[in-house]
């Protein structure tokens, strides 16, 4: 066989791979890019969906006001936790362990109670129950309606796949940087091959370390039993190493104990997650939890709680987070108060997240005090990692954006969105390349059909269930009851709606334009829905600073802009005729003599 032969051989195997390993998971690789790209923002739209914290203002004192609220209304025993704001969130979060009911503005996870506190009053902001973009960013992780490890495998596949099929199309394309630069308009099935060569190769380099990254995070998934051989059901001491972070010695009586509390624990917290409301043997595990709580502060040198909290005078804050800003530049991130009722309290700075690939992904150093004068105890560094570990956290710290300032966010963000819009136009090939295959009938094919339909559902009709996702969230009542139920219905229904038009819409064209501009107009109206429902609307974000929500907005205003502008092309589309070089015209003309004399004879 000639090498010329071979490569032939190999190129049509290759494309037999990326054909027909893209098409019947064409539509997830979509779906996981466009949540992935989303992912980036989600704390951002987690903030826009709560307009009660939008008039929220940093403030240098917040954080001693925020201790403030916790001397008021926390548990005695502790610890108590204060999350610090940032360029994404003008809030504090402050928290604390308790067993009781959620708080207005918080809820209840893992045991801990949050609220949320305006820096410049000290004021607590009743938010609205949402799902947030946390939401979005556990349907790129795991799914939906699946439990977390069945998820995670399932994307771990599909990730497996995406990135055979990114690999295979090197192989398929030998001329792929030339073509990156060539562009064929008004050309119907050249004009898309030539957009998926360009989005292809214009960020070919993100979508393989994402790709590949995406399969390091799904570790824990997919070898789960190699895991548990090493660290056997201690999962935090496996987060931990993971981060490389120092793994706490603990002796053997005391660690049994304790690793039986916390399973004990992580059962009850599954169980509340899956025991519908109203359960009546929620309030035997309350009560258990409470005296389970009862014998942590007796652990820690503490009284039962009370309603009257003892007399310390806790150190202020804000000095302490001068002091850590000049060990850090980025300062610190998030503030714990141990034992803060007790003979020995301490306050723990953590180093917040530097925006750097290196160490973006690990753990980061913390400073502790002694509570009550403020004296520097101790300066926990990180453990430099090896270069295996450190690899390791810097794929993933690109996968994740926790290195990301706002303009790497954006450009992750658009690197995300590009990949979307490479396996849109190899969707959109595929149907194309059999648009002229008809049955004995005259009829195209139901497959062809099939695809073309869910083509238009999964690329502009999720668009359209994104946005009425975050546009419903909006319109709920707050006191709804099961709001954050509602809201992922919304999802789903509409979602529903848009399969069910493009399957039952005889002309696919019409069926394009009309989710397009249903989902550009969805998006253009979205800071509209912000300002007519309490938020922030854009010109006092401007006016204020509010950079998080001024870019969230006008990314929605850009996309929904070009969903109008991609319906406006598609209507005044019209196939040009196929182009004919002047040899082929002149030998097509000299046929036509030919035939017209022999018909004469």
């Amino acid at each position: 066989m000639t090498e010329t032969t071979q490569s032939k051989t190999l190129r049509q195997s290759m494309m037999q791979l990326h054909t027909w390993a893209g098409l019947p998971l064409g539509w997830m690789f979509f779906f996981i890019f466009v949540m992935g790209a989303i992912s980036f923002y989600h704390t951002e739209i987690t903030f826009w969906m709560q307009p009660e914290t939008h008039r929220a203002r940093p403030s240098d004192q917040g954080v001693d006001k925020a201790m403030a609220v916790l001397q008021r209304e926390a548990l005695p025993a502790g610890p108590w936790m204060i999350g610090l704001s940032n360029e994404r969130t003008p809030y504090l979060s402050a928290m604390w362990q308790d067993s009781s009911a959620a708080p207005p503005g918080g809820g209840h996870r893992g045991g801990m109670k949050r609220v949320i506190i305006d820096p410049s009053t000290g004021d607590t902001i009743d938010t609205r129950q949402t799902a947030g973009g946390g939401f979005l960013y556990r349907l790129h992780v795991n799914l939906f309606g699946l439990d977390r490890m069945t998820g995670m495998t399932l994307i771990a596949i599909i990730t497996l796949v995406m990135f055979l099929v990114l690999i295979s199309g090197l192989f398929i394309h030998p001329k792929i940087f030339k073509d990156f630069f060539l562009f064929r308009p008004g050309r119907e099935k050249l004009s898309w091959r030539d957009a998926h060569n360009a989005t292809a190769v214009l960020s070919y380099p993100f979508h393989v370390v994402i790709t590949l990254s995406g399969l390091l995070l799904l570790c824990p998934a997919v070898m789960e039993p190699a895991i548990r051989a090493n660290f056997g059901a201690d999962t935090r001491s496996f987060i931990m190493a993971s981060r490389g972070a120092t793994i706490p010695a603990a002796g053997p009586q005391a660690a049994a104990p304790a690793d039986k509390s916390s399973s004990e624990e992580r059962s009850r917290q599954r169980d509340r997650n899956t025991r519908p409301n109203g359960d009546t043997g929620l309030a035997k595990e309350r009560q258990g939890a409470e005296t389970e709580n009862t014998a942590r502060q007796q652990h820690l040198g503490d009284t039962a709680p009370s309603a009257e909290k003892p007399d310390i005078q806790l150190s202020a804050l804000s000095p302490l987070l001068k002091a850590a800003a000049q060990k850090w530049p980025q300062g610190a991130g998030t503030v714990t108060i141990n034992n803060p009722t007790g003979p020995n309290p301490t306050v723990e700075l953590r180093q917040k997240r530097p925006e750097v690939l290196r160490g973006g992904g690990g753990a980061t150093e913390k400073m502790v005090f002694d509570g009550i004068s403020g004296r520097l105890l101790n300066i926990v560094e990180r453990t430099p990692p090896s270069a295996t570990l450190s690899a390791w956290q810097t794929l993933t710290a690109i996968h994740r954006g926790h290195f990301a300032g706002p303009l790497a966010r954006f450009l992750l963000f658009a690197s995300g969105l590009c990949g979307a819009a490479m396996v849109a136009s190899g969707l959109v090939i595929w149907t194309l390349n059999r648009k002229k295959r008809v049955n004995s009938d005259g009829q195209t094919p139901f497959t062809h059909r099939l695809v073309d339909s869910l083509n238009i559902t999964f690329i502009p009709g999720m668009f359209i269930a994104i946005a009425s996702f975050l546009a419903g969230s909006r319109l709920i009542p707050v006191d709804f009851a099961q709001r954050v139920t509602r809201e992922q219905q919304i999802f789903f229904w509409t979602w529903g709606i848009c399969l069910v038009h493009a399957l039952v819409r005889g002309n696919k064209k019409k069926a394009w334009v009309e989710q397009f501009v249903a989902a550009g107009t969805l998006f253009v109206l979205l800071p509209v829905v912000n300002a007519v429902t309490g938020g922030s609307n854009l010109f006092s974000s401007l006016a204020n600073s509010r950079w998080s929500l001024v870019g969230f907005e006008l990314i929605v205003l850009i996309l929904g802009a070009s969903f109008l502008v991609t319906a406006k092309k598609i209507i005044r589309y019209t196939p040009s005729a196929p182009h004919t070089s002047p040899e082929m015209a002149l030998a097509s003309e000299s046929a036509a003599i030919v035939k017209n004399t022999r018909s004469l004879e």
